[in-house]
């Protein structure tokens, strides 16, 4: 399967996909200018903005990258796709559910295929919520793989190890704590994975540690948001972007020692994946 934008279809067939997320709820466009910029000088494939027309002008005057614009509306997608975007998104939901705003199965499916027809040369990703079970997921990845959708992207949500209660989380330590954080993103990835032959897009909770993660569980590429917001300069920015750039392309972890512990995280997360 060939992806219409020839940036992304060679990230994703090396494998090595880093995407930016700034946001579908941010407007901030001095916030979004500053995690461009900095995605531009780290080399990230591209860049994931809200659907606003303004913003896209502004931000196609500072970046070269392929701009993604995510949205849940079919017409304000098709609205500011006349500002010139390369990839259309439908997602991502997390900023949705604190609103109490959810979607079903087939509510995703009918998007899909709305989005598709109004858009049939571009690249269509879709976000799989997270709220559905393991196996909504996996059946709905499925589907939105036959009616026409490019890239998957994976969402999780955010768990965490309390006191040690075995020798497993003892040894592992603190990076079983950050790789936790992206846990549940990591197994819907797995799974979803086996079942597609399309792009998966590991997303929710990545950061520098768990993204060669998210390649060894199947992924073609990570995005990554709030870790970068954790840097409050546009060169701290580019250097943390760099650096899961880094790890991706290298599917190691650089900064640690601890590949024995990834492989028995990985061993756990394989034991323990079902449906």
């Amino acid at each position: 399967m060939t992806l219409f934008n020839s940036q992304l279809d060679k990230a994703t067939k090396e494998r090595n996909l880093v995407k930016v997320i700034t946001g579908l709820d941010n407007f901030n466009i001095h916030t979004i200018v500053q995690m461009v910029k900095a995605a531009e000088t780290a080399g990230a494939t591209y860049v994931d903005i809200a659907a606003n027309n303004s913003i896209v002008r502004e931000i196609k005057k500072h970046t070269n990258l392929p701009v993604c614009v995510s949205s849940i509306d079919p017409e304000e997608l098709y609205d500011v796709s006349l500002e010139g975007v390369d990839i259309i998104e439908i997602g991502n939901f997390d900023c949705l559910y604190s609103k109490n705003i959810t979607f079903s199965k087939s509510q995703i499916l009918d998007l899909a295929k709305e989005v598709i027809n109004l858009f049939p040369f571009t690249d269509i990703c879709v976000t799989i919520p997270h709220i559905l079970s393991l196996s909504e997921q996996v059946q709905l990845s499925s589907e939105l793989e036959e009616v026409g959708v490019k890239i998957l992207q994976t969402e999780g949500y955010y768990t965490k190890i309390v006191e040690p209660s075995s020798q497993f989380q003892r040894e592992v330590g603190q990076l079983a704590d950050l790789i936790n954080y992206a846990s549940s993103t990591l197994t819907s990835t797995y799974m979803i994975s086996k079942v597609v032959k399309i792009p998966v897009i590991a997303a929710s909770g990545i950061n520098v540690l768990s993204a060669p993660l998210s390649i060894l569980y199947g992924a073609s590429g990570v995005g990554i948001g709030k870790a970068i917001k954790n840097n409050k300069t546009s060169l701290g920015m580019a250097k943390y972007i760099r650096e899961v750039i880094d790890s991706v392309k290298q599917n190691e972890i650089n900064s640690l020692n601890h590949i024995p512990a990834l492989v028995r995280i990985s061993n756990s997360f394989n034991s323990s994946v079902s449906f």
